[in-house]
């Protein structure tokens, strides 16, 4: 059996493959040598799901971790209101959905449905402006596309993929580029 793959990683292959690279290079080191502004907001933002205190109100099913076994994904899930039966990802701050955020959310929603959890809608909530972006659930396409890009991900092994300049410009990890 391979390694399974961290539902964090989707978001971050997609941006740029070799941050994964680097992140683990770096996993040993102390983050303050290396975040950035947007990086500190997202852990800050993050922290009351982290310690558990988004609610304490039975509806709602905080920082679950998940492990889907059809696509060997690993990770946490940051909501699951069970009354509206709504998946949600919370970012610091979302000025547009990419299809890596979208990714981790199918990730999270089919890891939760091997669980025998009901939902009925996926969002993603941008902390800092107050702003829902509803993501449909995954048609029979979306799930064709993202069994391609989970194959593409699992073998590739030293991270070579396509690199989104616009994106990268902002990597934490460019001055280790060469």
């Amino acid at each position: 059996m391979t390694d399974a793959i961290p539902i964090s990683w989707l978001n971050d292959y997609i941006f740029d493959p070799k941050s994964i690279y680097f992140h683990n290079v770096l996993a040993e080191f102390d983050t303050h040598n290396y975040h950035q502004t947007p990086q500190i907001n997202g852990n800050l933002s993050h922290e009351s799901i982290d310690k558990n205190k988004y609610s304490n109100a039975k509806r709602y099913l905080v920082g679950k971790s998940v492990f889907c076994e059809k696509y060997n994904l690993i990770g946490k899930i940051d909501i699951l209101d069970r009354q509206t039966k709504t998946l949600i990802e919370r970012k610091h701050k979302i000025s547009k959905v990419y299809q890596g955020h979208i990714y981790q959310l199918y990730a999270q929603y089919f890891a939760l449905l091997e669980e025998g959890y009901e939902i009925k809608k996926l969002k993603i909530y941008s902390i800092s402006d107050n702003k829902n972006y509803f993501i449909p659930l995954p048609c029979p396409t979306d799930i064709v596309q993202f069994e391609i890009f989970l194959n593409q991900l699992a073998n590739d092994t030293i991270f070579h993929g396509e690199q989104n300049q616009a994106k990268n410009n902002t990597s934490i990890y460019n001055d280790f580029y060469f």
